[in-house]
C-alpha cells in the first residue's frame, strides 16, 4: 500500500508518502474481507513468478528482476565461494549428530558472529550441505546498500536527499513500528516512510 498526503511538521508542510508492505498478506487471505476498504479501493489479485519474499521484496525495492538484483533465495549454490568450506568435515560424522537442532544453532551462532553473515542469517540448509552454498543477504536490505546487486528506494532517496524513515522486523516489532511511524509522522521532518510487517 503506498499513499500520498500533505502533513504538517512544525509549521512546515511537506508531502508524505508511506509505503506499507504486509509481508504474505496475498490475494487469497483478504479478498473475502473487508481489510481497509475505505482507503484500498481498487483491488485486485497479482500474479508472480516470485513466490518467496527472498526474492519479492528485493524487486520492489529495486524495480530490478532477481536475475539482476541477484536475490532469489536467500542460499544460492556456490561451492567454489562458500563460506562454509570449513563445514566440510562434518560429512564424516553420523547424520543424525550434524543435521541436529544444537549443530544448526551453533552454526547460525557461528555464521552471524564469525563469519559476518549478517544478524538474519539462519541455518536452514543441512549442515552436511552448505558447504555447496553462500548466503546472499548479508546486510539488511531496508537500508541503503543493502541490496548488493542493485541500488534500492533507500539508495535512491539518499541520493535524492529526500529524508525517510525506514521500519522492519530487523529493529521491531509490528506494534513498535506502527508506534514508531505514527510519532515519526507527526514530529520528523522525513517524507517518505517505509513500514514493513510481518
Amino acid at each position: 500500500m503506498i499513499m500520498n498526503d500533505t502533513a504538517l511538521s512544525g509549521t512546515r508542510k511537506r508531502r508524505v508518502s508511506l509505503c506499507v508492505l504486509i509481508d504474505a498478506l496475498g490475494w487469497k487471505v483478504i479478498e473475502d474481507q473487508h481489510f481497509l476498504d475505505d482507503l484500498l479501493v481498487f483491488r485486485q489479485p497479482l500474479k508472480t513468478v516470485l513466490g518467496f519474499s527472498s526474492s519479492a521484496i528485493p524487486s520492489l525495492l529495486t524495480g530490478q528482476s532477481p536475475s539482476q538484483h541477484g536475490h532469489w533465495n536467500l542460499f544460492y549454490y556456490d561451492p567454489a565461494k562458500s563460506p562454509f568450506a570449513w563445514l566440510r568435515g562434518l560429512r564424516h560424522f553420523p547424520d543424525k549428530l550434524v543435521n541436529h537442532r544444537v549443530s544448526q544453532k551453533l552454526i547460525k551462532e557461528a555464521g552471524r558472529h564469525f563469519f559476518h553473515m549478517g544478524p538474519q542469517f539462519e541455518c536452514y540448509v543441512k549442515p552436511t550441505l552448505m558447504p555447496y552454498f553462500n548466503w546472499v543477504e548479508r546486510r539488511c536490505i531496508y537500508e541503503p546498500a543493502g541490496i548488493s546487486g542493485a541500488p534500492s528506494i533507500f539508495d535512491t532517496l539518499i541520493e535524492s536527499g529526500i529524508p525517510y524513515r525506514a521500519y522492519s522486523y530487523h529493529h521491531w516489532n509490528d506494534k513498535e513500528i506502527l508506534g514508531l511511524a505514527q510519532n515519526d509522522l507527526e514530529h520528523s521532518d522525513a517524507e517518505f516512510f517505509f513500514c514493513l510487517l510481518v
